[in-house]
C-alpha cells in the first residue's frame, strides 16, 4: 500500500464493482454499506495506535464499498414503454456502427408518447446514408433484445444493456427526413467528421487505402471489407485498426516533436499542455469514444508528472487513470478493449526492462531503439495473451512475429494516414500523394494477408475458465521475476505455475468431454440439433440451410465452450421427421 497506493486502491473499487456485478445488492444493503465506508473514512483520522494500523485496510474497505454504490446507480433498467411489433416512429441518428454486406447500422434514439429510448437500427443499403442534421421517420420492425438461448452464445443482450440499449429495430422501406434540427455541440463535430469520411471516400484513392485510413485514424470501420477485418483478426494486428494507446501516443509524440521544434527548450512544460490540448481535441473529433478517451487519460496523467516536475511512475499513472475512468463509468471494467489495454500496459511495466535486460547493449542509438520497440511489443503480447484467448478463442504464433515486425513501422504509417487525413479534409486531394499512400497501404494489406493465411500457426476453437486465465497471469508474474534473477525459488515457482495450469486444463477438459447431451439450436428461421456423447458430437442439420454462418456462429463457439475436436455434421432433407444415429431415432420436427 505505501509503494503502490493507487494501484491498490484500484483493485478495490475492481472488485467492488465485479461484487455488485455477481451479486447484485439492493439499495437498502449497499445503504448500509456506504455507512460502513463512511464510519471507515472517520476512523482513519482517529490517532489511536489501534486505529493506525487498520487505517490501509479501512481505506481499502471504503473504496471497495465506493465500488458497489458506484456500479449500482449507474445500471440501467428498461425503459417502461408499450410498443407494438410493427410501429410508426421518429428517431436521431446517435452513432454509426459496422456494416454487413446488405445492411448498415445505427445506434439511434426513438421518441414515443413524450418518450425517448436507443436502440440498435439496421436499415437496408438501398437507402441513403442518414446523417445528425435530421429526425427520421419510418415504419420499423422493433422488438426487445432477447437472451441467447445457450452459454456458448454470446451475451448481445447484455452487451447493449450496458450502453442503455433494450431494443433492437430493421427499417425496411424508405425513410422519411421529418424536418431538420438544432445540433448541439457534439453533434456539430460528429457531423462534421461525417463529412470528411465521405471526403476520404470520393477521393482518389482505392477503396481499401480508403477504409484503412477511415479506420486508423477517424476510427471508423463500418465500411471495411470482412476479409481486410478477417487478416487483421487472424495475424493478431488487429489492435492496429482500433483507435488505442498506440495511436494516440504516437499522435501525441509527433504533435510533441513538432512543438518542441517550433518553440525553444524552456518552453517544454508548453510543449507537453499544448500536445495534450491536441489529442484531447483530436479524441472530441472522431467522437470521443471509449478507447480513445482510456488512451488521452492514460497519456494525461503520465504527462502530469513531467509537468510537476516529478520522477514518472508508470504503474501510479495507470493506475490513477484507471481510479478516474472507472469512478467515472464503472461499467468500463466489461469493456474488452479497456481490460486489453491496461494489461497491455501492465505488462510493459513488467516485463519490458528485463526483457531489454537480456538483449546485448548497443553503442548505437538506432540498434537501441529499435530493442526497446521490440522489447514493449514482446511484454504487451505476452501480458494481453490470456485475455486474447478468453475473449476471442484463438491464438496464432505467427502474431507475435507480425507485431514484432509491423508495430515498429506503426509510427510511420499512423503519422503518414494522419497528415493525409488533414490534407482530404482540407479539400487537398493529391493525386501523387494518394498514389503514393495506396502503394504502402495495399502492400502492408498484402503482408498482413500473407501472415493470415499462414494456417499451420493459427490454433482457434481454444476455450479457457477463469482459473486458467488467474494461471496464465500468474505464469507471466513469475516469467517477470524470473528474468529479472535467475534463481532456483524463481525457477520453482514458474515452473510450478505451468505445471499447475496444465493439471487445470487436463481436469477441465475430462470434466467438459465426459458430459453427453442433446441441444437444440437456432440460428434466425433454421432449427438443428447436436448430439454430444463423451468428446465426439454430430450436428444434424437441415439441407438448404446456411452452413457457413451456422459453421462460424453456433458450431464453432459450442465446440469451443465443450472443448469438444471430433464432431460431423449431417444435412438431412426438410421433409423428414426423424434422422437416426448409432441406431438410435432423433426427431427433428
Amino acid at each position: 500500500m505505501k509503494k503502490q497506493p493507487f494501484f491498490v486502491l484500484l483493485i478495490a473499487l475492481i472488485l467492488g464493482i465485479i461484487f455488485q456485478e455477481f451479486f447484485t445488492l439492493k439499495f437498502s444493503q449497499i445503504y448500509t454499506l456506504l455507512f460502513i465506508s463512511f464510519l471507515s473514512l472517520i476512523l482513519i483520522f482517529f490517532k489511536h495506535i489501534y486505529i493506525q494500523n487498520l487505517r490501509h485496510i479501512l481505506l481499502i474497505i471504503s473504496v471497495f464499498c465506493l465500488g458497489i454504490f458506484l456500479f449500482k446507480i449507474q445500471q440501467f433498467d428498461p425503459p417502461k414503454i408499450s410498443l407494438n411489433k410493427k410501429e410508426n416512429l421518429s428517431f436521431i441518428l446517435d452513432k454509426k456502427l459496422n456494416s454487413t454486406e446488405k445492411n448498415r447500422r445505427y445506434e439511434v434514439k426513438f421518441f414515443k408518447d413524450k418518450t425517448d429510448f436507443n436502440a440498435v437500427l439496421t436499415i437496408p443499403k438501398t437507402h441513403s446514408e442518414i446523417d445528425f442534421s435530421h429526425f427520421y421517420q419510418g415504419e420499423v420492425y422493433i422488438q426487445k433484445t432477447e437472451p441467447p438461448y445457450a452459454d456458448f452464445i454470446f451475451n448481445y443482450q447484455k452487451y447493449l444493456a450496458r450502453k442503455n440499449i433494450f431494443y433492437v429495430a430493421y427499417l425496411p422501406k424508405i425513410l422519411k427526413q421529418s424536418s431538420e434540427r438544432k445540433l448541439s455541440f457534439l453533434e456539430k463535430i460528429k457531423g462534421e467528421r461525417l463529412r470528411i469520411l465521405d471526403k476520404i471516400s470520393r477521393s482518389s484513392l482505392t477503396e481499401k487505402s480508403a477504409s484503412f485510413l477511415k479506420g486508423i485514424i477517424l476510427a471508423d470501420r463500418t465500411e471495411m471489407d470482412a476479409e481486410t477485418v478477417s487478416d487483421f483478426q487472424k495475424s493478431g494486428l488487429i489492435h492496429l485498426l482500433a483507435i488505442s494507446g498506440t495511436h494516440i501516443g504516437i499522435i501525441f509524440g509527433v504533435v510533441f516533436f513538432i512543438f518542441l521544434k517550433i518553440f525553444p527548450k524552456r518552453f517544454r512544460s508548453q510543449a507537453i499542455i499544448l500536445s495534450l490540448v491536441f489529442i484531447w481535441c483530436f479524441a472530441l473529433f472522431i467522437g470521443l469514444g471509449n478507447s480513445v478517451v482510456r488512451s488521452c487519460i492514460m497519456i494525461s496523467t503520465y504527462m502530469i508528472y513531467f509537468l510537476l516536475r516529478r520522477k514518472p511512475d508508470l504503474l501510479h499513472a495507470l493506475s490513477l487513470a484507471g481510479l478516474i475512468i472507472l469512478i467515472a463509468s464503472p461499467r468500463e471494467i466489461f469493456d474488452v478493449g479497456f481490460q486489453l489495454s491496461f494489461s497491455a500496459v501492465l505488462g510493459i511495466y513488467w516485463l519490458r526492462k528485463p526483457i531489454l535486460n537480456k538483449i546485448p547493449r548497443s553503442k548505437y542509438k538506432a540498434k537501441r531503439f529499435i530493442y526497446g520497440i521490440l522489447a514493449v511489443t514482446f511484454a504487451a503480447q505476452i501480458s494481453t495473451l490470456p485475455l486474447v484467448i478468453f475473449y476471442f478463442h484463438q491464438f496464432s504464433f505467427i502474431s507475435i512475429f507480425a507485431n514484432l515486425l509491423i508495430i515498429p513501422l506503426a509510427e510511420i504509417i499512423i503519422t503518414f494516414s494522419l497528415f493525409l487525413a488533414i490534407l482530404l479534409g482540407l479539400n487537398f486531394n493529391n493525386l501523387y500523394l494518394n498514389s503514393f499512400y495506396d502503394l504502402v497501404i495495399l502492400n502492408l494489406l498484402k503482408l498482413i494477408h500473407w501472415f493470415a493465411s499462414l494456417d499451420f500457426a493459427m490454433n482457434s476453437n481454444i476455450d479457457v475458465k477463469i482459473p486458467e486465465i488467474i494461471l496464465l497471469i500468474l505464469i507471466c508474474y513469475f516469467l517477470g521475476n524470473l528474468l529479472r534473477k535467475q534463481s532456483w525459488k524463481n525457477s520453482f515457482y514458474f515452473s510450478f505455475s505451468i505445471l499447475l495450469f496444465i493439471f487445470v486444463r487436463i481436469l477441465l477438459n475430462f470434466n467438459e468431454n465426459k458430459k453427453s447431451e442433446i441441444v437444440t439450436h437456432h440460428y434466425f428461421k433454421s432449427q438443428f440439433l447436436s448430439i454430444k456423447k463423451d468428446e465426439n458430437v454430430i450436428f444434424l442439420i437441415p439441407e438448404n440451410s446456411q452452413l457457413p454462418k451456422i459453421e462460424k456462429y453456433i458450431i464453432n463457439p459450442y465446440l469451443t465452450v465443450r472443448r469438444c475436436k471430433n464432431y460431423k455434421v449431417k444435412v438431412y432433407q426438410k421433409n423428414i421427421n426423424f434422422v437416426q444415429v448409432d441406431n438410435k431415432k432423433y426427431s427433428v420436427k
